[in-house]
């Protein structure tokens, strides 16, 4: 059952009218590229998938829970209006209790959250495998345990992700690094999906997962 957490420094503000006009932002374009590849299989949904965007500046995590989502279209525009939406919801994170997930629509829900918090007292996530090309040396000096291991030993993994990953500025990510107890290098596969973009990478992912005939 993978769980996707795509990591993102902030999303822009922008509303139906940049929809409409084609002046969508870039990352949100990239989110929505990922959310397509994390739930569409063919025409249905993979509702073993939990998807989740971790915002950096506004500390907000936006959870797309597979086996409750609903009006989640395959199109760009469907996916960016449901984000928008839960984008609003945040303007009001001084009132987001940290503690439970609000709901934005259906199967979409959002909280504000300190990363290490939500990776501590989340389930979810205590067995993670990094998808960006962290190299085995950086991750020896953050001092956490790392197994390098083959994919499909990793059923019940959860899946890290950068959006926007810079290897020159491996600093800006030992924060959330030093919040793992726990990290999976997964044998050879970073060098097959170094150069993808995320949602490539999601997307080889999850055609592994597909093959192991999983109820959608």
């Amino acid at each position: 059952m993978p769980n996707f957490l795509i990591i993102t420094k902030t999303i822009p503000d922008y509303s139906k009218h940049d929809i409409d006009f084609g002046n969508t932002p870039k990352i949100v374009i990239q989110l929505c590229l990922c959310l397509k590849e994390a739930f569409f299989l063919a025409y249905k949904i993979r509702k073993y998938v939990n998807f989740y965007i971790y915002i950096e500046e506004s500390e907000i995590l936006i959870k797309f829970e597979g086996k409750t989502l609903r009006y989640l279209g395959p199109d760009e525009r469907s996916q960016s209006l449901l984000l928008e939406k839960a984008l609003k919801m945040s303007c009001y994170k001084d009132s987001i209790s940290p503690m439970m997930f609000i709901k934005s629509t259906p199967g979409i829900f959002i909280k504000k959250v300190r990363f290490k918090d939500f990776i501590k007292n989340q389930e979810d996530f205590q067995n993670i495998s990094i998808i960006n090309s962290f190299q085995e040396e950086q991750l020896k000096d953050i001092k956490v345990l790392f197994n390098t291991t083959r994919i499909e030993d990793n059923i019940n993994s959860k899946f890290i992700c950068f959006l926007n990953y810079d290897p020159r500025k491996f600093n800006e990510y030992l924060p959330y690094l030093k919040c793992l107890t726990k990290i999976n290098i997964l044998e050879g596969l970073s060098k097959k999906i170094e150069n993808l973009l995320c949602s490539d990478k999601i997307l080889y992912i999850n055609h592994y997962f597909d093959k192991l005939n999983y109820d959608t």
